[in-house]
Formats: C-alpha cells, sequence, structure tokens
C-alpha cells in the first residue's frame, strides 16, 4: 500500500525489485547517505536480504556460454591400442572414441548413452539397496558391540594380570631385603617383571585402538554402495563417475 497508494493495483516487477534491494525492510534506513536503525518492526532478516542481492546480482550477470562438458573423457582407456578415450560433439549427441594416438587402432565411436548404459550395467553388479544397507549395517553394529564387549573383557584380564606384577615385584623387593636372594637375582626378576608389565600395557592399548578401528571404513563402505544405487537410479553421470574413480582404476 505504501508504494502504489492503491489497493486494487497490483505489484509490478520493479515495485518488488524495490522491496527487495530497500535495507528498511530488515530494519534500518538511509538519510543522506547515513545509515540508521528503525524504531519499526522488521518485515524480513537481515540474512534474507543479503540472499536477495546475491540472487538479483547473479540473475543480472552476462551468463556465459554454455559448454558441452564430456563426463567420461580422460577416464577410460582404449582397449585395443591402450591410449586414451577421448570425446567430442556431433549433431547434438556427445560421441566417445579412442585419440588413436600414434597407432592404428579399429575401434569406432560409441555414444554417450551407450556408454553410460554399460556404465549402469556395471555399477548395478555392486550397488546396494536400502534394504541390504540398513541389514548389512545393523549387522556390523552388532559386529562392534560384541567386539568391544571382548575388548572389555581383555582388558580387564590383563588389568588383573598388570596387577599380579605389581603384587610380585613387591614381594621380590621383600625377599631380597630378607636377604633370601642375591643382588644380581633380584635385578634380573625385576627386569623380567617390568618388561613384562610393559608388553601388557601395550598389548591394551593396541587392544583397544584395534577393536573399533574397523568399524568406521566398513560403514563408509557399505554406504558408498547405497549411494552408488541412488546415482544409477538418478541417471547422475557425475557421481557415477566419482563411484567408478573410488572402486577401481585402469578403466578399459
Amino acid at each position: 500500500l505504501g508504494m502504489t497508494g492503491r489497493k486494487d493495483k497490483p505489484l509490478s516487477v520493479s515495485d518488488y525489485q524495490y522491496m527487495l534491494s530497500n535495507p528498511l525492510y530488515y530494519g534500518v534506513f538511509r538519510y543522506k547517505g547515513e545509515m540508521y536503525e528503525g524504531t519499526h518492526e522488521p518485515i524480513i532478516t537481515k540474512k534474507l536480504f543479503d540472499r536477495c542481492q546475491e540472487v538479483m546480482r547473479l540473475r543480472g550477470k552476462h551468463k556465459e556460454k554454455q559448454t558441452t562438458k564430456f563426463i567420461f573423457r580422460g577416464l577410460m582407456k582404449c582397449g585395443e591400442c591402450g591410449r586414451m578415450i577421448t570425446a567430442e560433439l556431433q549433431k547434438g549427441h556427445v560421441y566417445y572414441r579412442c585419440t588413436k594416438r600414434l597407432t592404428n587402432c579399429d575401434q569406432k565411436y560409441v555414444r554417450e548413452e551407450e556408454l553410460a548404459a554399460q556404465i549402469k550395467s556395471f555399477i548395478q553388479k555392486v550397488s546396494l539397496s536400502d534394504d541390504w544397507t540398513n541389514r548389512i549395517i545393523e549387522q556390523l553394529e552388532k559386529d562392534r558391540n560384541a567386539s568391544l564387549h571382548a575388548s572389555l573383557s581383555q582388558q580387564q584380564n590383563q588389568e588383573l594380570k598388570i596387577k599380579e606384577i605389581d603384587g610380585k615385584v613387591s614381594k621380590l623387593i621383600d625377599i631380597y631385603l630378607e636377604g633370601t636372594i642375591t643382588l644380581e637375582e633380584y635385578q634380573q626378576k625385576k627386569e623380567y617383571f617390568i618388561n613384562e608389565k610393559r608388553e601388557l600395557q601395550e598389548s591394551m592399548k593396541d587392544f583397544a585402538a584395534g577393536s573399533n578401528s574397523w568399524f568406521e571404513p566398513a560403514r563408509d563402505f557399505v554406504t558408498s554402495l547405497n549411494r552408488a544405487e541412488y546415482a544409477v537410479k538418478e541417471g547422475n553421470l557425475e557421481s557415477q563417475k566419482e563411484f567408478l574413480e573410488k572402486i577401481g582404476s585402469n578403466f578399459i
């Protein structure tokens, strides 16, 4: 109403542009080039106002000419001569072919749709559905919990052994002070106990570190196979390429 002056007149594009570029709507105003805080209730947030400015700026920019993106170029090598596979645009279609650099190769062109179908078929062989992904992760979690339980039991057992060694060392000192054994015997036996204790302590650290270290990599691997399933369903060629690069190399 404040801009149009009439209730029945719809807002024009310029009216909306004015609203989206006027800081008054997020609670401030300019007067003679200086910014002041308003006492009125803001209509929008400063964050939303800034976002609007960015969108209008991008829409107002000159759009650069779109160039064809060859997603699979440089990914594979020719199965006949071993040269890299390149791509080019012909009559609105993307074709992949061997570069045939410094060699006589009989391989012909293949359209991107056909190549994508081959890749889709390959990925489907190793991808996982949501159901199977959930089942496997559930089993992995059970195995992890069992591993942690076994680890805890093992650590408790080793802690008891360490306490036993401490007790043996204490008794060894008493025996030596009583004069029952020589200094050399005392030192040799004490060294044996200390080394045994150190090995147990290091074993506890290694066991604690290794008992759960496998879980995250295993879960990440399974979820990556599940993401591949979605990449295939959605027809996202870039995601499919990324998946291929993760699970293999030297593509032919």
